[in-house]
Formats: structure tokens, C-alpha cells, sequence
């Protein structure tokens, strides 16, 4: 059974550094599956991930953090910024439990939003599989191809 997700405190120092592991681990392995390590996460420091302004729920078991997922929201939508699960934990539903986490919180009368990596196949049916759909596809600075998502507000 998965623990109920919970909001994180950025402002105590463990949680903090948790928090910067579990992005690191995740991202690397992003950064495998899409061949590209040029994601902001990775390079993103303490002090950055403190100062980002971005809502974080996350799961823990056993006193590790095992997954997080960021947004920031406003009256008419959520904007997913990132989710993240520890690789040891993959395929045990901690992702698409923060999701629905998120979804909850949005309501049916708020639009949800992400972008990813256009290789993040895995990301890209999570997504998918919760109603979103591919509404904008492009290529970053680096030439890197990605696409955005969004689930519309029902109500």
C-alpha cells in the first residue's frame, strides 16, 4: 500500500537534500533513456532548488524519499514542472499516484499541463493513460525535441 503523498518542507535542510538526491538520481536516468544530459534538473544546485518557488509533494516510506512531483498553479490551470521517482522504485504506481494527487488538487475546472522529452516514452503514456494529450511539439535551444501535454478542465 502506498503512503498518502504528503507536501514537502523545502525549508527544513533534510528534506531539502532529499529532495536534490531523488532529482539527481531521476534525472540521470532521464538523461539515459532520452540520451541527452542536458536537462535543467541535473545542474540545478541546493540553493536553486530552495529559491525555485514550486510546490512539492512527495512519498516517503521507510524515512527515504522515494518520489516528488513540483507544480505551480493559478486560478485556471496547474503547470507540472517536474516528477520524479527514485529508480529503484520505478513500476510501483509512485508516479501515478502523485499524479493523481495532482489531478485531485486541480479539479475539473483547472487545465493541467507538462512537457517532457519527446524520447520520455514511458512519461509520455503515464500522461497519456490520465487524459493528456500532445498539444505542442518543438525543439529546445539545444535542439533537443520535446512536447508539451495538457489535459483540459472538464467543468
Amino acid at each position: 500500500m502506498l503512503p498518502p503523498p504528503c507536501q514537502l518542507n523545502l525549508r527544513d535542510p533534510a528534506v531539502l537534500d532529499a529532495l536534490l538526491t531523488l532529482q539527481h538520481a531521476a534525472y540521470q536516468a532521464e538523461a539515459r533513456l532520452i540520451g541527452s544530459h542536458n536537462i535543467p534538473p541535473l545542474t540545478q544546485s541546493r540553493d536553486d532548488l530552495a529559491a525555485d518557488g514550486l510546490h512539492y509533494l512527495g512519498l516517503q516510506s521507510g524515512g527515504s524519499l522515494l518520489a516528488a512531483i513540483a507544480i505551480s498553479d493559478s486560478p485556471e490551470e496547474v503547470d507540472i514542472h517536474k516528477l520524479m521517482v527514485d529508480p529503484p522504485a520505478h513500476r510501483r504506481g509512485l508516479g501515478r499516484a502523485l499524479l493523481a494527487a495532482v489531478l485531485d488538487r486541480a479539479g475539473p475546472s483547472r487545465r493541467v499541463i507538462v512537457q517532457t522529452a519527446a524520447a520520455n516514452q514511458p512519461a509520455i503514456a503515464l500522461y497519456e493513460s490520465r487524459g493528456f494529450r500532445i498539444v505542442r511539439c518543438w525543439n529546445a535551444p539545444d535542439g533537443l525535441p520535446l512536447v508539451g501535454l495538457s489535459r483540459a478542465a472538464t467543468a
